[in-house]
């Protein structure tokens, strides 16, 4: 059996994942601060494919510049906005959130 190839994280150290984490964070700061979905922000930012723009919110790309250019001018903004310290990336859980409980309506007859 071939030994696990390593993660450019593993290759690049602390500052790689600290960048990675950082644009991933204020990108997904950035859509979700705007009510996009990932769809629609992929979609504003030049039609990037969605599996790229996935990548980019879970800190799992590798990106270049031309991804960089396409994501600041879709959301207007500098590329220092991507690069600021941001909170650390929350791990989501897998699957659709749970739909909220309805509660029910009550008319007031009087």
């Amino acid at each position: 059996m071939r030994p696990r190839a390593p993660s450019r994280a593993e290759l690049f150290g602390a500052t790689y994942r600290n960048v990675v984490e950082r644009i991933a964070s204020n990108v997904r700061g950035l859509r979700e601060a705007r009510g996009w979905t990932q769809e629609e922000a992929a979609h504003r930012c030049n039609d990037l494919d969605i599996t790229l723009w996935r990548m980019v919110e879970s800190g799992r790309s590798n990106l270049t510049l031309a991804t960089l250019a396409r994501i600041v001018d879709g959301f207007g903004v500098d590329v220092a906005d991507l690069m600021r310290p941001a909170p650390p990336l929350q791990k989501r859980p897998k699957g659709r959130p749970r739909k909220a409980e309805s509660v029910p309506v009550v008319t007031d007859p009087g």
